[in-house]
Formats: structure tokens, C-alpha cells, sequence
């Protein structure tokens, strides 16, 4: 798996990625929230959070749907590891 740092904020979702099989995970120090979904999700969507170093996996496409991350407290900007 190759990993990649991408970097975030707080304004909207990002994509991070479309495989079936990947892992997210904070590499920032401000809480992140995680949302699977078909479609970019709207900026008040609330999805999982994940704490500094927590990470979220993906297997076999479920849970179903490309994976979006934004940081969850306003102005913040952080960072996510993502391996697919």
C-alpha cells in the first residue's frame, strides 16, 4: 500500500479516495471527521471522528462509498495519512 499526507481544513469535505480498500488516518493534532459516501456530503454532515493517530479502514468496498474527511473545528487546518 502506498501512503500519502494530505493536507486539510475545516470549510468542506475533502475526497481522500476511491479504492475499495484503504486505510485514513489523523496524522494532525485537531480531531477529524470521516463520512463514506457516494457524494461529496454537505459541511455540516456529521461523520466519525478520529482523534490524533486514531485511523478508519476500509475493506472489500464496505462500508460503501468513497471516503471524505474534513477537520472539525472551524479555521483549523491538519493532516491525514491516506494508504490504499
Amino acid at each position: 500500500m502506498a501512503t500519502v499526507r494530505t493536507p486539510i481544513d475545516s470549510s468542506v469535505f475533502l475526497e481522500v479516495s476511491t479504492a475499495a480498500d484503504a486505510i485514513v488516518q489523523n496524522a494532525g493534532v485537531s480531531l477529524v471527521t470521516v463520512i463514506f459516501s457516494g457524494s461529496l456530503p454537505a459541511a455540516t454532515e456529521e461523520g466519525h471522528p478520529l482523534s490524533r493517530g486514531e485511523a478508519i479502514q476500509k475493506i472489500g468496498g464496505k462500508p460503501a462509498g468513497n471516503i471524505y474527511v474534513r477537520m472539525i473545528d472551524d479555521g483549523k487546518s491538519g493532516t491525514v495519512a491516506v494508504s490504499e
